[in-house]
């Protein structure tokens, strides 16, 4: 019987190693025509930093999203708006540094960590999309525009069924999130079920046709939740 040396045992054990790590731990993808794609999206359906915000339209707002203002100190929240109106210009470099500064301020603010991963994800680095995504998450996991985002994230690294079931169920959550049934619509679609995303695109395309609408006017309404084939049906 032969008798292995501790050194060779050693390399051989290190050689293996290096060759078992890629396996466990693989690149993150990229869809780089997808992330190309929801960059220069239709009006209102664009990948903006803006997503970090629940909007007077969504069904559900989590208690920490109403007590921001309350909590976060006004510099960083200052530091954030900035970082949105940068962020509408295409400045997502000076946008990032801005959320970098506010939340150097506030560590807790989620709502930055959300802008950020959507900055992170349109410069094209998923490493900080996904851990900036999962930290606003981990702050708040009431915080749905965080966990669309996450669900974004999921769905430009090409995991389109882990994506779109993420999504469903915020669509759910929240039916009325026009952006949760635009990106659903993508996950669906490339995951083979084409009926299912037209059907929500047309969900989408339908809340912004409403939603554009400035509140205030005096009309009366033209439409009815059947429109939509929301849950408040029932």
């Amino acid at each position: 019987m032969g008798v292995v040396r501790r050194g060779s045992a050693v390399a051989c054990i290190v050689a293996l190693s290096a060759a078992i790590v890629p396996l466990a731990r693989p690149a993150l993808a990229l869809d780089e025509a997808l992330l190309a794609e929801v960059r220069s999206g239709p009006r209102g359906f664009a990948l903006r930093m803006s997503l970090a915000e629940t909007t007077q339209w969504d069904a559900v707002v989590s208690l920490a999203e109403i007590e921001t203002p309350a909590v976060v100190p006004a510099r960083a929240r200052k530091l954030y708006r900035k970082a949105l109106k940068a962020d509408r210009k295409n400045r997502i470099e000076q946008a990032v540094r801005l959320l970098q500064q506010a939340l150097e301020i506030a560590p807790g603010f989620f709502q930055a960590h959300g802008a950020l991963a959507v900055g992170y994800l349109k410069l094209g680095d998923l490493k900080e999309a996904e851990r900036h995504a999962a930290t606003a998450v981990a702050i708040n996991p009431q915080y749905l525009p965080g966990r669309e985002i996450e669900a974004i994230v999921c769905l430009v690294r090409g995991r389109y069924r882990e994506a779109a079931d993420m999504l469903k169920e915020l669509a759910r959550l929240s039916p009325t999130r026009r952006t949760v049934h635009y990106y659903l619509a993508k996950a669906l679609l490339r995951s083979g079920e084409t009926g299912l995303a037209e059907e929500h695109l047309t969900r989408a395309t339908a809340l912004l046709r409403r939603q554009s609408v400035p509140r205030g006017w005096p009309r009366i309404p033209d439409w009815q939740p059947a429109d939509l084939h929301l849950p408040w049906r029932r």
